[in-house]
């Protein structure tokens, strides 16, 4: 109760503070936005299963508040942005106070152009967070585990003659782990892509690239010895890209590609096939937003998408059909909504598994809701209900999860 005193009241300080900054710019209507923000965020959520256990494990239910100081900034400097967002938070959980933690996020970049045909982008993250339990690659533990996840990303692209193009992209990725346990799904990860795209309208582009991806697990450990041996992956893509304005309310992308993943010690992991990923963004109304996307792709292909992935998902093939929605209620309500279907072949010859031998699904779904109450004060809750089922192997624990929660943030400028 101490903690759900402290956040009651926590919110509302915020409320009253939302409420005076509303007060002093509804003053001054035509005053110019600043680039500049700050602000506090506070949450309680309920967790049904933290650990993420199967039937039959004992009772694992808690409350987790979170208290979050933001900042950030978005500016124009003449054909150049530079934006950057912060925010520190600190996790109080109330019966199981082992997996208390701190955490951050980090992200900002750069999109800048010269002269008419030159452009490009640069932009990196860092987070520091608590690894989801039982995510999927190894045994289920309940041990605190510190997740590290950096990246870095940048583009460049340059206007030929008539509707060709060139873009390049180069990216840099590193997970850490604080667990003993995870030390061998340590990784980092560099990619590079060179392509091509041509304009056949103003509804219609289609592009090619070759793309290289490099990965080190500097932990690895070999299965014959048992010893950390570790283990480099070179894998080569060919990718076939289109992007198709169907209507002024139908936007679809799309990219198929033919790779080949070669391990330096896991070579049983070796991986060679097609894989690839189409969204459709639907606009019916214009108070509803509905993006549709497949994928049928491996770890290593997801991995830059900000998932974390180890040796053993590297391997497995994952099929994925989501379905999210925006709906606006109101000028200041948004009603969300996400229904999500993801099967995995968890293929891996070095543990015994062959392809096809033991599969997993899992399915999610959330529902939430955003109030802006005023410019400043903001008011998001959320119900999320998660179940993965299969065969229990040393990579899948089948699980059920739900959470609901909810978040009140102001946001000073």
């Amino acid at each position: 109760m101490n903690k759900l005193h402290r956040f009651l009241t926590l919110t509302a300080i915020a409320a009253a503070c939302s409420g005076a900054s509303w007060a002093q710019s509804s003053q001054d209507p035509n005053a110019s936005a600043s680039p500049y923000y700050y602000g506090v965020s506070l949450g309680l959520t309920h967790l049904s299963n933290v650990y993420h256990t199967g039937d039959g494990s004992p009772s694992n239910s808690d409350w987790v508040a979170t208290e979050m100081l933001l900042a950030g900034l978005d500016q124009h400097i003449g054909r150049q942005r530079i934006y950057l967002n912060a925010s520190v938070q600190e996790n109080q959980y109330q019966h199981d106070g082992s997996l208390n933690n701190s955490g951050y996020n980090i992200n900002g970049g750069l999109d800048w152009a010269a002269f008419d045909k030159l452009s490009g982008s640069i932009n990196g993250s860092a987070t520091r967070n608590l690894a989801p339990f039982n995510p999927g690659y190894l045994p289920n533990s309940t041990v605190k585990n510190i997740e590290d996840l950096e990246q870095i990303n940048a583009s460049v692209h340059y206007g030929l003659a008539g509707p060709l193009s060139l873009e390049g992209r180069a990216g840099y990725l590193s997970d850490n782990y604080s667990a003993s346990l995870y030390q061998p799904y340590i990784y980092h990860q560099t990619y590079e892509s060179l392509g091509v795209n041509y304009r056949i309208s103003g509804a219609l582009m289609v592009g090619a690239d070759v793309r290289h991806t490099s990965i080190e697990y500097p932990n690895y450990v070999d299965a014959i010895t048992g010893l950390a041996s570790g283990d480099h992956v070179n894998r080569n893509d060919f990718d076939l890209l289109a992007e198709w304005t169907a209507t002024g309310a139908s936007f679809i992308s799309g990219r198929l590609s033919v790779g080949r993943a070669v391990h330096s010690d896991a070579t049983a992991s070796n991986f060679s096939g097609v894989t690839g990923t189409v969204a459709w963004r639907w606009q019916p109304t214009s108070k509803l937003q509905v993006t549709t996307t497949l994928t049928h792709d491996t770890g290593l292909n997801t991995s830059f998408n900000g998932i974390g992935v180890a040796p053993a998902e590297l391997n497995s093939v994952s099929t994925s059909a989501s379905v999210y929605g925006v709906y606006a209620l109101t000028g200041k309500i948004n009603l969300t909504g996400l229904i999500a279907v993801t099967k995995r072949d968890l293929a891996n010859n070095n543990a015994g598994i062959p392809s096809g031998a033991a599969t997993d699904t899992t399915y999610t779904l959330r529902l939430g809701e955003q109030w802006a109450i005023n410019r400043t004060f903001s008011l998001m809750c959320q119900i999320e209900f998660d179940q993965r089922v299969g065969q229990a192997t040393i990579y899948s624990t089948p699980f059920a999860a739900n959470s609901i929660g909810c978040t009140g943030q102001a946001l000073f400028h």
